[in-house]
């Protein structure tokens, strides 16, 4: 059962990840910085590595609020809690910007567009609460291994995910 602090912390930083969302839209597309949508010496995309490093940031200043605000969370909430926040701001994000900024209807096919990075921010709100919570070290390592054997394994799909 959540207490009714964590609601509220949970509430304020899923407003925090979409408020970065849509910054990042406006960064990289309307802002005339001229912000390039490929980073040419990594072929990355710069929407993914922005909201990567959101994500990292929300999750490290959320999970740091709320085991300030009980110390004695556990592990699996604190992961959850940061997936949660993760899936729903993605979600909000993706069907505004394609029914308001792409003019196109949000279809299931789209759920890909952010079910996969959910997962892959999973693992690393996992990492962040193992961290947080002084885990034994090779137990912090765990999921930066599953990501790396994930990327790895899905290294000619990563591509073709839009973000």
């Amino acid at each position: 059962m959540m207490k009714p602090k964590e609601i509220k912390i949970t509430t304020l930083f899923f407003f925090v990840a979409l408020a970065s969302l849509f910054l990042i839209l406006w960064l990289v597309d309307y802002s005339g910085f001229g912000i390039p949508e490929l980073i040419p010496q990594l072929n990355l995309r710069t929407y993914g590595i922005m909201i990567m490093l959101t994500f990292i940031l929300v999750h490290f200043l959320f999970q740091k609020i709320l085991l300030n605000s009980n110390p004695g969370i556990s592990v699996l909430k604190l992961t959850l809690l940061s997936t949660i926040i993760t899936f729903f701001s993605l979600l909000v994000y993706q069907v505004t910007r394609q029914n308001l900024i792409l003019h196109r209807p949000f279809s299931t096919t789209e759920i890909l567009s952010f079910t996969v990075p959910t997962l892959v921010f999973a693992l690393m709100a996992l990492s962040t609460a193992l961290s947080l919570k002084k885990a034994k070290l090779i137990y912090r390592q765990i999921p930066l291994v599953i990501l790396i054997i994930l990327v790895l394994l899905s290294r000619q799909y990563v591509h073709s995910f839009e973000w």
